[in-house]
């Protein structure tokens, strides 16, 4: 569908602009063609048509055209000449069919007369009116008759005069005196109906147009979001309305499409959310059914006297105490997650030199692995006097579980650790990698996912843990505004990397 880049509230404003645009000049059009019909529309070959068909009023305009055309003819040339031009004459012997009278004089010389006129006649008239001594055009009507008298100046000097005399005139015009609203009407009537019946047709037809296109982009879209409406109701979140257009529909529809996607978002976020749930309540009923189990175990040996030796009891007691460690372990981790995940736990954040501070850490790092035999190396590619805002004691947390991690599922007869720490204009990396088994390429976004092991790690019962570590690491780090991401070591083993933003950056001097 074709859609306007016009606002709706332009197209109405442009549709109602043009329907009044259009009746004031069918108005204006109907008015002109009124006045030229009634003013100036003549036969020049039927004079004796129009004269006799005229309204008064009108036929006085027809009349006064027909005596210009006369004297523009004349003066040509000289009118005592011209006025002998066959062309000029059969035009003002026309005249002689309306039964009309004409003089014409050259200053006071009588050059032409016609009709009844003599030029006795003519002359005494003219003196009657006073028209040798005006250089006016005027009109007279009386009891005898109507006299047109129209005067045009010669060039060279002198005045062109015509003399335009007829009893028919007056009673033409008396009878408009009479019946000039009836004469009027019945004209006007003849003219307003017609024009009145094709200007409602294209009115009309031009409404209905407008209305139609009006409609169209209006009526189609909100179509298309009821429809949509009724889909996502059902919960059809994929149902795109699939509606582009520049006005204020095309972008309700484009603000209700992305409603929609927000909508699908939530939703698929919400699923995320409860099935992460129901995995931590199974991963919080195992990790806690299984040591529970075994206190209970140890208990009922200690009750039912299976414990008969001291170093049995003191076996079974060691056992309980510990397993119950593990536990208060995995409720502290689990309390400090579930802070880090609502966003209510404090960091104390200080600026640290970041290659001083790991290069103190080096020298913890076997405290750290819990390993004697796995090989560490440090690479520190990162100058000094690079500060980073840090929680000393989460980051420390975050290294020792990325470690534990590594120390625990590590099957290699000769164990490796590298961390490796660069610096990049406004960031710094830093790269723990080993040389274990590592994880299949599809599990690398999930294991920071809270309980989340990987079949392996679940196939060895003597590799226990928690499954929080990573999950910590990981809100740790975005609460450091960093990132985190997993990676497959060179060796095949594990590489997590780490990446927080510089807070300063002082060049040593030397």
């Amino acid at each position: 569908m074709k859609n306007s880049s016009f606002g709706l509230r332009t197209r109405v404003f442009v549709s109602n602009a043009i329907i009044l645009c259009l009746c004031a000049f069918l108005a204006v059009g109907f008015l002109g063609f009124a006045i030229y019909g009634f003013m100036f529309t003549y036969d020049g070959g039927r004079i004796s048509k129009n004269y006799e068909t005229g309204l008064g009023f009108v036929t006085v305009y027809q009349l006064q055209m027909y005596v210009n055309k006369i004297q523009d003819d004349l003066l040509q040339g000289d009118p005592a000449q011209t006025i002998n031009d066959a062309e000029t004459r059969s035009f003002i012997d026309g005249i002689s069919e309306t039964g009309a009278d004409v003089a014409i004089f050259k200053n006071e010389d009588l050059i032409y007369v016609n009709g009844e006129f003599t030029e006795e006649g003519a002359v005494k008239i003219a003196e009657e009116h006073n028209l040798f001594t005006k250089n006016s055009s005027e009109f007279y009507t009386g009891s005898s008759g109507s006299v047109l008298f129209s005067c045009r100046p010669i060039p060279g000097g002198g005045y062109l005069r015509i003399l335009f005399s007829d009893e028919g005139l007056n009673n033409i015009i008396g009878e408009t005196n009479e019946g000039m609203l009836n004469g009027i009407f019945d004209f006007t009537v003849s003219i307003l109906v017609p024009v009145s019946i094709a200007a409602l047709i294209i009115i009309l037809i031009t409404n209905i147009m407008l209305s139609y296109g009006m409609s169209r982009d209006l009526v189609n879209p909100i179509y298309r979001l009821s429809v949509a409406t009724k889909r996502i109701r059902e919960g059809d979140l994929d149902y795109s309305i699939n509606y582009r257009g520049d006005n204020e529909i095309g972008a309700l529809c484009e603000d209700f499409d992305q409603m929609r996607l927000q909508l699908k978002e939530s939703k698929r976020l919400q699923k995320a959310y409860e099935d992460n749930r129901r995995e931590l309540i199974a991963g919080i009923s195992h990790d806690l059914g299984s040591p529970l189990t075994l206190i209970k175990g140890y208990v009922s040996g200690l009750l039912d006297g299976i414990a008969d030796t001291p170093e049995k009891k003191d076996k079974y007691l060691k056992t309980i105490l510990d397993t119950a460690c593990d536990m208060d372990k995995l409720v502290d981790e689990l309390f400090l997650l579930s802070k880090l995940e609502t966003d209510n736990f404090t960091f104390d954040f200080s600026p640290i030199d970041i290659s001083e501070y790991f290069d103190n850490k080096v020298s913890d790092l076997p405290m750290l692995t819990g390993s004697t035999n796995m090989e560490c190396v440090f690479e520190n590619d990162c100058p000094k006097g690079v500060y980073v805002l840090i929680d000393k004691l989460q980051i420390t947390r975050v290294v020792k579980n990325i470690v534990h991690n590594s120390v625990k599922y590590n099957t290699n007869k000769n164990p490796k650790l590298k961390i490796a720490l660069k610096y990049d204009k406004n960031y710094i990396s830093l790269s723990i990698s080993d040389n274990g088994p590592g994880v299949a390429p599809e599990d690398l976004e999930k294991i920071f996912d809270s309980f989340y092991r990987t079949d392996k790690a679940r196939s060895n019962s003597t590799k226990s843990g928690s499954g929080l570590g990573l999950a910590i690491a990981k809100r740790i780090i975005i609460g450091h505004n960093g990132t985190i991401k997993a990676e497959l070591s060179e060796s095949g083993g594990l590489t997590i990397v780490i990446s927080l933003p510089v807070h300063n950056y002082i060049e040593e001097v030397n």
